[in-house]
């Protein structure tokens, strides 16, 4: 995320689709570079960290992923 946003220029929106709190460092860089993250996981196996950053997220239902593994 970090190369693809900061160093290649590409993308000017992360959409991380994981729930895991090791992700915050990179989610904060990217974020005080001034690009929007937006943190996409199922409920369970989603940080409470990441519940309490300062990102955006998104919880995404069971009915909706097994409806994209389709």
């Amino acid at each position: 995320m970090i190369r693809k946003t900061l160093v290649e220029k590409e993308c000017n929106v992360c959409i991380l689709i994981s729930g895991d709190a090791d992700f915050i460092p990179a989610i904060q860089i990217i974020k005080d570079a001034g690009y929007e993250v937006i943190v996409c996981s199922p409920r369970t196996g989603f940080s409470n960290e990441l519940r309490q950053g300062k990102f955006r997220y998104l919880i995404l239902s069971k009915a909706y992923l097994l409806r994209c593994l389709k």
